[in-house]
């Protein structure tokens, strides 16, 4: 996700929103197609590579941001889209789990696939002037001056809040530490199914959706 943010950011920067949405949705494809025919752990592996593009949710927060005015409605649609994401996020898995205990577990990968392609096309859809306005952006900035490189953006960055992602990186590694190992407790110490399984992390997803709403304003 480091690596992937920072190249999805330099997508969006160079070429607009459209495009970021097309690479995202494409990398979605490739991760999916790959791990629908997966028959060894490299080809696993393997799958995991394209997700380096995968920022969808950038992708939209930058839109939010070219066709909303800063302020309150700007916060409401961005409320929104999170909330949106939590939906998918709590029914991706309950359907996935389902999908999954039919005995097919490439079944789920596949659907995704097909939906990642269908993405493709509803973003080719999408109004023109997503684009334009970030080419009309793009020359009111470089006529205030010469424009910073994409890598000293970065260092900027690095420098801005580098503790705050030393963080982020740590309880992610964390995190994905926990993942890799709650199927196989789920599944071999506890005998969930993969029905099961899907409604764990279904309510995973919503619980965290809710503390985000709820709790994280008194926590801090």
């Amino acid at each position: 996700q480091g690596l992937g943010s920072l190249a999805m950011g330099y997508i969006l920067d160079r070429f607009g929103v459209r495009v970021g949405l097309v690479v995202n949705f494409l990398a979605c494809a490739a991760q999916y197609g790959i791990l629908s025919m997966t028959d060894s752990l490299t080809m696993l592996f393997m799958s995991k590579v394209p997700g380096m593009l995968m920022g969808g949710f950038l992708c939209a927060q930058t839109a939010v941001a070219k066709i909303t005015d800063d302020g309150p409605e700007r916060l409401k649609v961005l409320g929104r889209l999170t909330t949106a994401y939590t939906v998918g996020g709590v029914t991706g898995p309950y359907i996935g789990g389902i999908l999954g205990s039919s005995g097919d577990y490439f079944l789920g990968a596949r659907l995704a696939t097909a939906g990642s392609l269908l993405a493709v096309g509803l973003v080719l859809l999408l109004p023109a002037g997503l684009d334009r306005s970030h080419e009309k952006k793009a020359s009111s900035d470089a006529s205030k001056g010469p424009s910073t490189s994409w890598l000293a953006k970065a260092m900027l960055v690095l420098q801005t809040v580098g503790l705050l992602l030393s963080v982020k990186v740590v309880t992610g590694i964390a995190n994905n530490m926990a993942r890799s190992a709650q199927p196989l407790i789920l599944k071999n110490d506890l005998g969930f199914d993969e029905a099961m399984m899907g409604k764990v992390m279904a309510s995973q997803f919503a619980f965290g959706g809710f503390a985000n709403a709820f709790l994280l304003a008194p926590m801090t």
